[in-house]
Order: structure tokens, then sequence, then C-alpha cells
């Protein structure tokens, strides 16, 4: 490029004077770019044959003379680069352009002068923000600028408030629509409120101020209380005021909402308008019937004389008649026959219906159970069957159960059918048992019969039982004449089950208590052993013997003690009392024999131990 010389630009002055036809430059923006400030116009529009070039005149101040920066000849470029423009200190430049065409002889016209932008361009302000109910994604709607040199908007979304942090939403940096849609998955209007701004750039790229007035979505919640059918709304304001880290206050949305309005759509009907609350109520409930699905959505309403709107995400659920407990079953009560302490319930919960607790009710002197006892909560108790444990003796009366289930509201929705404990009692009577029992009525298809089972007592309280016998369903009577002639431990004990007849729907049974019988005291003393052979001890054998509490002396045939046993459990193994066998021979004993019902015999003799 050529600089042109001061005469010549005199002469074009000149020039200009005689003749102005030619169009003057525009200059569209002067823009600081750091070190440098780019120079941005407009080409000529003259229509002249030849061109003669643009010439870009700078002065440093708002006074003093003006020079020539350099010489253009291309008359398509549109742009200079006035480089190192801001080095070596504080500079304030003002630039115009000559543009010299030859219509006829040389012309030159002048630009307007203009300095550097660095203004700010001027703000947009977001007009509403919106969920789309179609498409559950958030639009962002604002007014166009007015701005003269207006180049691009910023749309935000705002990660925190307070320091407010944004970062631009997906593909919308540097747009020149009034609206845009954030399909950014990760802001689901459906999850929370999420809030937006605007900002403005020129066409050097300064920005206009945001921050001033956010908009954010209207966030809308449901609670449902199936209990009292009802569904309570409740949803973020549109409209509000927070201070800010720095104790500004901040404007979010518009200045006042005047009317929510609350729209529904049931199963696959019309949304239709439900009502409308005043812009200040952030809740409604709504009575609701089960067994529907529904959709609601809400509307705030500017309060402005122009209608803008903003409406919140869609809340929809689906509601399902309730399972009430109301087939609850006492299935089952039984017995522990091997302590006499505890009672076992079985409860069915049919259908997997809900509940929230079973209450347990008894009574053991009437047949209409009264006395709450326990309850059983749903946690951590699925399944058809629940089981409950009422810790009691079970051979002290007979019982009476019923069942109460609550439903997940509170409610007693079932009382069952009266169940009964099985008491079982039994005494001996001219050498033969007599066992007594209550029916168990409860199964509705009744009892096929009843099984007896009989064992005998340990010295420890355990018991070993055999199926001994069975009656028929409709017998609560049973006589045992076959009784034991030797019974060792603490009695003759017996416990009686009932079974449901076939075709029940589960396969149950219900036992009874035990209850013992202790007979006498009968004692026979064998008179020989051998320790080398087959029957290797020596004791009282018999019915009925408390082997622990009994004592027994051996002597030799001179009179010499051999040995003395306090625990005849084991009997006399033929050694004496300092471990070594005795010789074969007779020897004489003496016997304390204590019975289990507490009656002592006292016996003597002659025993041989043979070779």
């Amino acid at each position: 490029m050529r600089k042109l010389t001061p005469i010549l630009y005199v002469f074009m002055l000149y020039v200009v004077s005689v003749n102005a036809a030619t169009n003057p430059v525009k200059i569209r923006r002067i823009c600081n770019s750091g070190i440098d400030n780019n120079i941005f116009w407009y080409k000529t529009s003259d229509t002249c044959s030849s061109f003669q070039g643009y010439i870009i005149w700078i002065r440093n101040g708002t006074s003093g003379s003006f020079s020539i920066l350099d010489t253009v000849k291309n008359k398509s470029i549109e742009t200079y680069p006035h480089v190192g423009a801001n080095t070596g200190g504080a500079k304030h430049w003002y630039y115009f352009i000559q543009n010299l065409d030859s219509c006829g002889p040389v012309y030159s016209v002048n630009s307007d002068t203009l300095d550097v932008d660095n203004t700010q361009n001027y703000p947009s302000y977001i007009d509403s923000v919106s969920v789309d109910i179609l498409t559950n994604k958030v639009v962002i709607g604002w007014h166009q600028n007015q701005a003269p040199d207006f180049a691009l908007y910023d749309p935000f979304y705002q990660i925190s408030s307070n320091p407010p942090t944004y970062d631009y939403i997906d593909g919308s940096q540097g747009t020149r629509d009034t609206f845009i849609i954030d399909t950014n998955i990760l802001h689901n209007p459906s999850y929370k409120s999420h809030k937006y701004d605007l900002g403005t750039r020129d066409s050097c790229g300064n920005t206009g101020p945001y921050g001033e007035n956010p908009h954010q979505t209207i966030f809308l919640q449901k609670n449902v209380d199936t209990c009292n059918r009802t569904c309570k709304l409740s949803w973020t304001p549109y409209s509000f005021i927070y201070t800010d880290n720095i104790g500004k206050q901040i404007q979010v949305g518009w200045k006042k909402v005047r009317k929510h309005y609350i729209y529904k759509k049931i199963n696959s009907t019309q949304i239709f308008l439900l009502d409308s609350v005043d812009g200040s109520i952030l809740y409604y409930t709504d009575n609701i019937i089960l067994g529907q699905q529904i959709q609601y959505f809400v509307r705030a309403l500017k309060d402005t004389s122009f209608f803008v709107t903003s409406s919140s995400n869609l809340c929809s659920f689906t509601t399902r008649q309730r399972l009430d407990p109301v087939n609850t079953n006492l299935i089952n009560v039984s017995a522990d026959p091997f302590s006499n302490g505890q009672i076992f319930l079985s409860i069915e919960n049919k259908n997997n219906e809900e509940w929230s607790l079973f209450n347990i009710y008894r009574s053991n002197n009437s047949q209409i159970p009264v006395s709450k006892i326990g309850a059983i909560s749903n946690t951590g108790n699925t399944g058809n069957i629940i089981s409950y444990i009422d810790i009691i003796d079970a051979s002290s009366s007979i019982y009476y159960y019923k069942i109460h289930s609550i439903n997940l509201c509170g409610k007693d929705v079932k009382y069952t059918d009266t169940s009964n404990s099985i008491l079982l009692n039994a005494f001996g009577q001219n050498n033969q048992n007599m066992l007594t029992w209550n029916p168990y009525n409860y199964w509705q298809n009744g009892i096929e019969k009843y099984t007896i089972y009989r064992g005998i007592k340990n010295i420890d309280g355990s018991v070993n039982y055999n199926l001994y016998d069975f009656v028929s369903g409709i017998e609560n009577i049973y006589t045992d004449n076959n009784l034991p002639s030797l019974t060792e431990g603490q009695g003759l004990c017996y416990y009686v089950q009932a079974q449901q007849n076939v075709g029940g729907k589960f396969v149950e049974k219900s036992n009874s208590n035990h209850s013992c019988i202790i007979g006498d005291l009968l004692v026979f003393v064998p008179n020989a052993f051998n320790p080398f052979g087959i029957n290797i001890t020596f004791r009282p054998e018999g019915s009925f013997i408390n082997y622990k509490k009994s004592s027994m002396l051996i002597y030799d045939r001179w009179g010499g003690r051999v040995i003395e046993i306090l625990d005849l459990t084991n009997g006399w193994n033929g050694k004496d009392t300092k471990g070594v066998y005795c010789m074969p021979g007779v020897y004489l004993y003496k016997m304390n024999i204590v019975g289990t019902n507490g009656a002592e015999q006292n016996k003597s003799g002659l025993v041989t131990i043979f070779e």
C-alpha cells in the first residue's frame, strides 16, 4: 500500500468541494482486539469505471490533526488491522476513511469519524421460560434487541445462583433467533427447576449485561394420598427475589404473577382447565379416583396488560385400587408339645394384599378374644404366610385367638374368625391312662383325624415321642391300655395332633400341649452280672426311678466296704474305689431308690460277679 502526500490530500479535499457526487464510505465498527484495532467498513457503492483507493486517517486523542495510516487499493476489501495501535501506553484512537474514485476527474469523500467501540451492547431480557408439555423440553423466549450494532444473543444455563455461574445452552452460543430450546438431557424439568439468563454481543464482541433478571422453570411436584384419595400439588414460584453473595437483590422471573392455572388430563381424555388460584399461591389439592392415569401441569400468567405465560413440567402418575387385606385368615394355632411354653399362629396374607399391621387378640375364658397381646408389622414380613409366637403356658388353659388386619391407611378392614388351641389332659386310672382334649374347630372343611404321640420324659426334661395311635376327627377321648411294664424317666407323656381334612388349601396340623403321667415307683434288682460279658453293670431296674437321686453301697463277703455310688444312672461296673476290678464272687448291696414322684424304697441283697 502507498501513502499519499499532503499535497495530494489537499487536492482531493478541493475536488470534493467541486463535485461530491460520489458516496462516502460507511464505517461499520472499530473493534479493540488487544494491542491491535480492527477497522470494518462497507465497500464503496459508486459505479465509476475506475477505483482509486481507500485512505485511512487516524488521530490519537480528541484534538489535533489526523494523519494517514495507510491506503487500501482493493475495492472489495472491507477490513483493516491497525497493528500495534495499543502498545506503549494508553491510546484513544479516532478514525475516518476517504474513498477515491474517477467519476471524471479524481474525486474524494470522507466517512464519519469514529473512535474504538468499547461500549457494552444494549441488554436483552428473557420474556419467559416454559416447559413444552409434549416434548418435556424448556423453551426460552425474548424480544428482539434494538441496538444499532447488535450482533448475537447468548442464552445461558445458570449452573449455580450464589455466586452465579453460567454455561452456554447446547448449540445456542451466538444465535440471532429470539427463542431457544434447551435439548440437554441433563436439564430435565421433571426433576427440578432450571434457571436461565440472556446475554448479547455487538459486532465487536462487546457483551451486554446479564444476571440482572434470570428466569427459571416452574417445577411441579405431587404427593398422592391414596388413603384420602387426594393429590396435593406444589410448585416453585416463577416470580421471587433473592439476595446474592454481595448483598444485591436479584429479581427472578416477572415482578408478579397474576394467576396460576391448573390443568388436568384423565386417562385418554383431553387436557382441561381444572381450576385457578392467585399468583401468590403455590399449592393445590385435587380429589382423585383410584385406578386412573392422571396428568397435571400448572401455567403462570404474568401480571401485565399483555398475555405472557409460563408452563410447568408435566406431572404424571397412575393410581390403582387398593389391595386391602380383606381376605386375611388365621389358618393355624398350634402349641409346642416339647416345651408347653409357646403357641404358634400362622396367618395367611391372601393374594399378597397390602397391610401395615396384624393385631393379635387372645382370650382364655371366652371364645371372643378381646385382649390385644401384640402386633406384626409388615416390615420384613413378606410372602403369603406370616408367623407369630405367643409366649404362654399352653398347658394351663384353652386359648382363643383372632386377627385384626390393618390396611396401609391404618384402618381395621378384616376380623378373622376365632381359632383355638388344643388343651390335652392326661391322667392314670386303674392301670390305664386316660386322654381328653377339646376339639379344634376352626378349619372349615373339618378334622380328618387326631394322631396320638407318646414318649417317655427323660431326667433332663426331654421327651422322645413316637407316633402311637390315632382316632377320627370327631373324637376327643382316648384310653391307653398298653402301658409299658418298666418305664424309666420322669413320666409317660402324650400330645395329640389335629390334621385337616383333605381339600383344604394348606396341609395344616395343629398340636396340643404335652401332658405327662407319673406312676408308682416299681423296682426290680438283678442278682448277677458280668463286667466282661453282656450285662456289664449292676443297677436297679423298673418304672419311674430317679437314678440321679438314688444311691448304693457295695460290701464284700467279710463286710468290708468296696464302693459307694451316689448316682445310679450308670450303675456299678464291678470296680472298687481304686478303679480295680473286684474278684468274682458274691457281694452285698444296700440301695436307697428314689422315684420320680418323690417316693423312696430301700433294697438290700446279694449280687454275684461272674467270670
